[in-house]
């Protein structure tokens, strides 16, 4: 029996209710306990049988800086700066889910004088359960488009959320429910699954919480085993200076086609690098995409180290420690499959405050500990069918939305077949589960091809699930599709141009949810 007070997660100060529809508020209590809700001199109250509460405020016009207060015996939960507007759900994986700082690079302007109040953002912690459902989110902060705030949010759901707001005029809440690296599967409640496959033999080990926190748990310790077997004590001197017999290495270049090809474990890249004066002020090592992690010193001091691929090395450097005259960059790389390296076609320069300084072109490389096999596989639980629905969408049952976007197809490229229909499956069941019409705006991928494999334009698959996405109209009513073909290089999965993709999401959801 529940003996305290409080709302869900979801629920905050500057949050954004759907306008026009029935303001559901929930949460805990005592048994018995009577809770009510008052907003501009409306008021409503309920009896807890259970221990939970939900109380409902009638529908209300686009508005701002409202007072909600929830009471509950002698306590009172006050949410201010309360907004009425339109709420849109923005799911998938990683490119939906990719933050604000990481497009700096192209939208760095925009994001630094970013100043859209009225756009806010609430993001729904992925979890992960199988065989129950999730009745509450874990508490987050509603955040405002204004910088810094903006730096947390989905890059392109806030630039859909930036010109939204200047078309319509209104509030505009953006709840990002993405999760990097996720099945469409994983999205799908586990009634459905059996049409498309034997998913449920994937999960049914994980219905005990503890034996799939044990799995992880236990390969994750291998995996550190692994890379701690790689560790020397040379570590320090590696840093400090280019070891007898190092190679030459070109860079930026995969190992895939060189001696190196089929190493797995940790190699070190050197650039030596002369400067006329010695730079006052603080600079930036950009080392661009390094397959899969590493450690990178600048005169043996350590500038920074990102512990796996994917994103963009940009290292500040300490004011001082760049000198006139000769400097040493060393990069510790740590290979995890069979093969990695620098991903071409991604900026490596030195930017020293006063000049900046190509890096492109011939290091030195020395190997340090080869592994006798690549790295040990780690589950990922974004890819197994149903738990995301189960923890991360279910909750979210009784909150109201203008419309969904959905970017997401990368991690079923290698199976896209019915592809189509699981995603009309999956907005069948959201639609029910959420009772609601539920427009939604798709993305057709970016173009891609992996920088470890030997492929040198995008796969037929890539290409076979980019047509299903740009068909997903015919398989699925009030769809629509915007491309991201073009927004990034082929050998770039998180392509940075998120700016250009939230106005094609915007124009397109002003046609099918505003009929414009």
């Amino acid at each position: 029996m529940n003996n305290t007070f409080s709302l869900d997660g979801f629920f905050g100060s500057g949050m954004v209710f759907q306008r026009g529809r029935i303001c559901r508020i929930w949460g805990t209590c005592p048994q018995g306990a009577q809770v009510s809700a008052a907003l501009n001199g409306q008021s409503c109250a309920v009896i807890c049988a259970d221990g939970t509460f939900e109380v409902s405020l009638p529908a209300q016009e686009a508005s701002v800086e409202n007072t909600v207060e929830i009471t509950c015996g002698g306590e009172t939960v006050v949410l201010e700066d309360v907004c009425f507007g339109d709420v849109f759900l923005l799911s998938g994986q990683s490119n939906m889910q990719l933050e604000i700082a990481r497009v700096m690079d192209v939208s760095g302007n925009e994001i630094l004088s970013a100043d859209c109040p009225l756009v806010r953002h609430f993001t729904v912690e992925p979890r992960y359960f199988f065989g129950r459902q999730a009745d509450e989110i874990v508490p987050a902060q509603w955040k405002k488009g204004v910088y810094p705030e903006v730096m947390g949010m989905s890059a392109a759901g806030f630039f859909f959320g930036r010109r939204m707001q200047a078309e319509l005029g209104v509030p505009i809440g953006l709840v990002l429910n993405a999760m990097g690296g996720s099945t469409i599967e994983a999205w799908l409640p586990e009634e459905l699954l059996p049409q498309f496959g034997d998913y449920a033999a994937r999960i049914m080990d994980f219905y005990d919480h503890d034996a799939f926190a044990g799995r992880i748990s236990g390969e994750e310790q291998a995996k550190g085993e692994w890379i701690r077997s790689l560790e020397t004590d040379a570590e320090a001197a590696c840093a400090a200076a280019i070891p007898v017999g190092a190679q030459p290495y070109s860079v930026p270049s995969m190992t895939r086609g060189t001696d190196m090809e089929g190493y797995s474990g940790s190699v070190w890249f050197y650039r030596e690098i002369e400067l006329d004066e010695a730079p006052q002020g603080e600079g930036l090592l950009y080392l661009g995409d390094i397959i899969d992690s590493d450690r990178t010193y600048i005169n043996g001091q350590l500038v920074g180290e990102t512990f796996y691929r994917y994103p963009p090395r940009k290292y500040p450097v300490p004011a001082g420690l760049l000198t006139k005259g000769k400097n040493l960059i060393a990069c510790r790389m740590v290979i995890d499959g069979t093969v990695g390296g620098f991903v071409p076609h991604h900026p490596y320069f030195l930017d020293t405050g006063t000049q900046r300084i190509e890096l492109s072109g011939e290091w030195l490389m020395k190997p340090e500990s080869r592994a006798a096999q690549p790295a040990p596989p780690v589950l990922f639980p974004p890819v197994l069918p149903t738990g995301l629905y189960n923890a991360s969408l279910y909750p979210l049952r009784d909150v109201q939305f203008a419309g969904v976007l959905w970017y997401q197809g990368e991690s079923n490229v290698e199976d896209p077949d019915n592809y189509n229909e699981k995603f009309d499956a999956m907005m069948t069941a959201w639609r029910e589960l959420l009772g609601q019409k539920l427009p939604v705006v798709c993305v057709e991928l970016c173009d891609y091809i992996d920088p470890t494999s030997a492929d040198t334009e995008v796969p037929a698959d890539w290409r076979r699930m980019q047509e299903m996405q740009l068909r997903q109209p015919e398989f699925t009513a009030d769809c629509a599709v915007v491309s991201a073909r073009d927004l990034g290089e082929k050998l770039e999965l998180h392509p940075q141009r998120k700016q250009e993709l939230g106005e094609r999401l915007a124009q397109k959801a002003l046609e099918l949810i505003c009929g414009r």
